[in-house]
C-alpha cells in the first residue's frame, strides 16, 4: 500500500478547475489510502481522522463502524451487540474529548463511545418530539462538545450538550429559506456559523450558531456551485467550505459566504478522481481527505502555495531550517520525541514522521505547534524512527531533521522469545503426496527469521531433538514442552495442511510452551503450489502482528488481519 506518498500536483483542468482567485494557490496530493482489506468495506460514508493517525470509517452498508490503522494495515470492526446492532450510521466525529461520537442512523439515536469503542451512553429513539429522532445522518461537533445532528426524517437540526442534553432545534419541512426538505449534512465553523446540506435541495444553508438562516448558495445541476443531491461537507480553518458532490463525481469548495472558488476531481478511478465521493474530513493544518464509497480508497490534498513562488513587496520567504536536537524517550507504552525550538520568528507548527521497523517510508503521523511529541499509538516490540519537518506561518516546510530510532521494549521481557516450528501435520492425501507439512514449516521458519521478532531454532537442530528424543514431529503438547526444556523454547508453532483441487489451505497456531493456550491461530490458503511460498510469507506476518498485539491488548484476542473476526468491547460487563 502506498501511504502519504508525497507528491506535488497541480491538477490539470478536468480535475481543478479555479474560477474565483485565492492567490497562486497549488492543490498538493499528499497520497492515497487503500486498505489492503478493502473488500471489508461495503458502503463506506464518513470518516475521521484522529491525532493518533487512527481512521474511523462509517460503513453504511456494512452496519458497523470501522477503526482503520494505517501503519498495520489493519481493521478493526464494532457492530454493537445482538440486542440492537448498529444499523446504517451516518456521520462519525470526535469530540474534544476524545470521545467518538456515531449518528446510528437506522436505529434514530447517537451513540457516544470512548476512544477504544466502548459505549458511553446514547440518546434518543424514533420520534418526532425534541430528543427523538427520525434516521439522524449528519453530525458535528463544536469546540465546547457540544453535538449537532441534522435530523434527517424529521427535517430539523438539534442540538445537544456534551452529555446528550437537548438544548434547542431549529428548522421543519418545507421549500423556504429556514426549512428542509431533506438535512443530511452539518458542519461548524468556529462556533460562529452553522453549515446545513440539504441533498434534496441541492443547496447549502448558513445559519448563525443560534439557528438563525443567514444564506444559502447551490442548486440543481452540474455546473461550477451546482449539486446534484451533496451528501456532506466541512470547513477548513480559514472558513473555505468543502462540498462531497459524490453524483458529479467531485469536491467543490466555497468561501464562507458561498461564493464557488474551485473543484476537485473528475470521474475515475486514478489520481484526483472519483467515483462516489461522499465523506471529507480536514484536518486542523487544512489537509483534506476523501472517502470514495466506491473505490474504496482514501485521497489526501491541500491547497498550498508554490514554494519557488512566494513573493511579498519584492522579498522571496525562505523555507525554515530543519529542527536540531532531536530526542526520543520511550516509557509506559508511548514514545516521547522532543526537539529544540526553531529560531524562525514566523514558525507556525512542526509535522512529525514516522516509520516502524516493518515499513520503510516514514509517513506524517502528527502536527504540534510545540516542540514536544507524545506517540500513544505503539506495538511493543518495534523500532520506531523519527524526523521532525517545521512549517512556518506561509506553509513552507523545511528539511527533515536528522532521523532517530528508539525501540519500544515489552514491557518484562529482556530478549526476543525464542520459538521452535514444528513440521505441520498433512491432513490430505495430495498433502501427504506432496510432503507439505515439512516444506511449510521450513518457509515459515524462514519468513520469522527475516522478521527478526523471535529468536527461532534452527529447524536441523530441532528435528535432531526431536530423533534423539523419540518425540512428536507436529506439535503434541507434551513433545513441545519437552523440546521447551531441552532447547529453552517459549512458544512453538503448529499447524496442518490440506489440499483439495489447487486450492491449498495452511491453518497455524502459535502456542505458550507453558500454559498450553493458543497465543494467535491463522488461516492462508494459495491457488497452486507457486502461491504457498508467498501464502506462508502473508502467514508469518500475521503471526508477528497479533503476537505483538496480545502483549500490548487489554480487550482481549486481537486479530485486526482476520476478515470474519469482528471485535466486540465491553462496557460494564454488557455488549450493546
Amino acid at each position: 500500500m502506498n501511504f502519504y506518498k508525497r507528491v506535488i500536483a497541480v491538477f490539470c483542468f478536468f480535475a481543478f478547475i479555479p474560477a474565483y482567485t485565492q492567490a497562486q494557490e497549488v492543490l498538493e496530493y499528499l497520497g492515497a489510502i487503500t486498505p489492503k482489506e478493502s473488500k471489508l468495506l461495503r458502503e463506506p460514508s464518513s470518516i475521521v481522522v484522529e491525532k493518533d493517525g487512527r481512521i474511523i470509517i462509517s460503513d453504511r452498508g456494512g452496519n458497523d463502524l470501522k477503526f482503520y490503522y494505517p501503519l498495520q494495515d489493519s481493521f478493526v470492526k464494532l457492530e454493537g451487540d445482538e440486542k440492537q446492532k448498529i444499523s446504517k450510521p451516518g456521520d462519525v466525529k470526535v469530540l474534544p474529548s476524545g470521545n467518538i461520537v456515531v449518528a446510528d442512523t437506522g436505529n434514530s439515536r447517537v451513540l457516544v463511545l470512548d476512544h477504544m469503542g466502548n459505549l458511553l451512553f446514547s440518546f434518543g429513539s424514533r420520534g418526532k418530539d425534541p430528543g427523538f429522532f427520525k434516521y439522524p445522518e449528519g453530525l458535528a461537533v463544536d469546540n465546547h462538545g457540544r453535538i449537532y445532528v441534522a435530523d434527517t426524517g424529521n427535517y430539523r437540526v438539534q442540538i445537544f450538550s456534551k452529555d446528550g442534553i437537548f438544548t434547542r432545534a431549529f428548522g421543519k419541512y418545507g421549500s423556504k429559506d429556514n426549512e428542509f426538505l431533506s438535512p443530511t449534512g452539518i458542519s461548524i465553523y468556529q462556533d460562529k456559523f452553522i453549515f446545513v446540506v440539504d441533498s434534496k435541495k441541492n443547496a447549502i444553508m448558513k445559519f448563525d450558531i443560534e439557528g438563525n438562516f443567514i444564506n444559502k448558495f447551490g442548486q440543481s445541476g452540474k455546473g461550477n456551485g451546482q449539486f446534484e443531491s451533496p451528501a456532506k461537507a466541512d470547513v477548513d480553518t480559514s472558513g473555505n467550505i468543502f462540498v462531497a458532490d459524490p453524483n458529479n463525481y467531485r469536491i467543490q469548495r466555497f468561501t464562507i459566504d458561498g461564493k464557488f472558488i474551485n473543484a476537485i476531481g473528475s470521474k475515475g478511478s486514478g489520481r484526483g478522481q472519483f467515483m462516489e465521493p461522499k465523506g471529507i474530513y480536514i484536518d486542523n493544518f487544512d489537509k483534506i481527505y476523501i472517502m470514495d464509497s466506491q473505490v474504496k480508497n482514501i485521497q489526501i490534498f491541500k491547497f498550498t502555495l508554490p514554494i519557488a513562488k512566494k513573493e511579498e513587496k519584492g522579498v522571496m520567504f525562505n523555507p525554515p531550517s530543519a529542527p536540531k536536537g532531536l530526542k526520543l524517550s520511550y516509557s509506559d507504552g508511548e514514545i516521547t520525541v522532543s526537539w529544540d525550538k526553531n529560531t524562525e520568528l514566523d514558525m507556525d507548527h512542526y509535522n512529525i514522521h514516522r516509520k516502524d521497523s516493518k515499513s520503510d517510508q516514514l509517513i506524517e503521523i502528527g502536527s504540534v505547534k510545540e516542540t514536544a511529541y507524545k506517540d500513544k499509538n505503539i506495538k511493543e516490540g518495534l523500532a520506531y524512527t523519527y524526523g521532525i519537518k517545521a512549517v512556518d506561518a506561509e506553509k513552507l516546510s523545511s528539511p527533515m531533521s536528522e532521523l532517530k530510532s528508539v525501540t519500544a521494549e515489552i514491557a518484562g521481557v529482556t530478549k526476543k522469545a525464542r520459538v521452535a516450528v514444528f513440521t505441520f501435520k498433512e491432513a490430505s492425501e495430495k498433502a501427504r503426496a506432496g510432503g507439505f507439512g515439512d516444506a511449510i514449516a521450513e518457509f515459515l521458519t524462514t519468513s520469522l527469521v527475516n522478521l527478526s521478532y523471535f529468536e527461532v531454532v534452527e529447524r536441523e537442530q530441532l528435528k535432531k531433538i526431536i530423533e534423539e528424543q523419540s518425540l512428536s514431529q507436529t506439535g503434541a503438547l507434551d513433545a513441545a514442552q519437552k523440546i521447551g526444556e531441552i532447547m529453552g523454547v517459549d512458544i512453538f508453532i503448529a499447524g496442518s495442511v490440506t489440499q483439495l483441487g489447487e486450492l491449498i489451505e495452511i491453518d497455524s497456531r502459535m502456542i505458550d510452551i507453558i500454559t498450553g493456550k493458543v497465543i494467535t491461530a491463522q488461516n492462508v490458503s494459495a491457488e497452486g503450489l507457486q502461491k504457498v511460498r508467498e501464502s506462508v510469507k502473508e502467514m508469518s506476518n500475521k503471526i508477528v502482528t497479533n503476537y505483538h498485539l496480545q502483549l500490548g491488548s487489554l480487550h482481549g484476542t486481537v486479530n485486526p488481519f482476520d476478515a470474519e473476526t469482528t471485535i466486540v468491547l465491553e462496557s460494564n460487563g454488557k455488549l450493546y
